[in-house]
């Protein structure tokens, strides 16, 4: 098995400003709407999350290491290509207990816990899209408005690398860009949208070359609820990041 090793990371983020990943459509209250799950309630795509990190993580090597990227990401060039040895699950938003929304729930239960309410309703910027002459293009509507999501949700997603010794460098300069304060997700990022900070952090470490850690892996938690084993493989402190727990809020 050329790469026996599984870097696991289960993150949970706080959004400190507003954000919008769009589905780049419109609803009946707003021109451009955030992506949302089965509920209705926002949700971050992991394609979303993968594609800012390969954005950041080429910057990271200076562009001049693209071999290394597209190892680790997957590429397509032509008739030659290789899938991603990296895997983002989407992110779920917490609810009122600070736990992930896995599922489908009744819309009766959802409305009575007011931090996804808030969420479901989101709040809506209005914007006038200004043309060559600095006023408000009137031909190509220029009054439109975004529905995006308030600050303060919080959401728990999971990244796994496929890899071997070697990626261990690699994989922790992921988790540095994930917890750096420049990381950002959705559009208008320019725009004050999209800041988040890390809240909770576990890592594990799976050689699947070993009884052990095969069966442990097997008996991963799917369920973003569910902590990561006690006996998990944790980093050594020197290579830690940033593993703040959930407060009692």
């Amino acid at each position: 098995m050329n790469n026996p090793l599984r870097y696991i990371a289960r993150i949970a983020i706080e959004f400190k400003t507003p954000f919008l990943i769009s589905t780049g459509e419109d609803d009946c209250l707003a021109d451009s709407v955030f992506v949302a799950d089965m509920n209705g309630l926002p949700t971050l795509p992991g394609s979303s999350i993968t594609g800012v990190l390969r954005h950041k993580f080429q910057k990271f090597k200076q562009d001049k290491d693209n071999d290394i990227v597209d190892k680790l990401f997957g590429y397509q060039k032509g008739e030659q290509g290789e899938g991603s040895r990296l895997t983002v699950s989407w992110g779920c938003i917490h609810d009122k207990d600070n736990k992930p929304v896995e599922g489908i729930f009744d819309n009766a239960e959802l409305l009575k816990d007011k931090v996804l309410l808030n969420a479901l309703n989101g709040f809506t910027r209005d914007h006038v899209r200004i043309n060559h002459r600095g006023t408000a293009d009137k031909e190509e509507h220029g009054k439109f408005d975004e529905r995006c999501v308030p600050a303060g949700h919080r959401f728990t997603f999971e990244m796994m690398l496929e890899g071997n010794k070697n990626d261990k460098e690699d994989w922790k300069n992921l988790l540095d860009i994930i917890t750096s304060d420049s990381m950002r997700l959705g559009g208008k990022t320019r725009r004050g949208l999209g800041a988040f900070e890390v809240i909770m952090l576990q890592e594990a470490v799976f050689d699947l070359e070993t009884e052990n850690d095969f069966n442990r892996f097997s008996n991963h938690p799917v369920e973003l609820s569910k902590e990561l084993p006690k006996d998990a493989a944790m980093p050594d402190k020197k290579d830690s990041h940033k593993g703040i727990q959930f407060g009692n809020d």
